[in-house]
């Protein structure tokens, strides 16, 4: 089929069509993961590079990586932080209940009368 009056060459792709291929769709759902990627930079250091030339902006891009893989570090140590203060107070509950029902379950003793 002929295309803009040239042989051999095959016509657009529709919209749909494109959207429809696999490799298509695979890029579109890791375009928002790359955003994410570029605002994390941007926010680390990266929206301005004030070091000229392209080993200037090889280090900027490299001082921001590390910079956001030193705030994901932190992040990873609060939540282990947090996992483990939840656990050591469901441990310390279930020692509270356990105390409570074994005085529950022993006989109270009865106050001594005067003779």
């Amino acid at each position: 089929a002929s295309h803009f009056g040239l042989r051999g060459a095959s016509p657009v792709k529709s919209g749909r069509q494109r959207d429809a291929e696999p490799a298509f769709a695979a890029a579109r759902r890791k375009h928002s993961g790359v955003e994410s990627m570029i605002n994390n930079l941007e926010h680390r250091g990266l929206d301005k590079v004030r070091l000229r030339g392209p080993d200037g902006f090889k280090l900027a891009v490299g001082l921001s990586v590390v910079a956001l893989n030193i705030h994901r570090l932190g992040l990873n140590l609060l939540e282990d932080k947090r996992k483990r203060m939840r656990d050591e107070r469901k441990c310390l509950e279930r020692q509270r209940e356990r105390a409570r029902r074994n005085r529950e379950s022993q006989p109270q003793c009865q106050p001594l009368r005067a003779a």
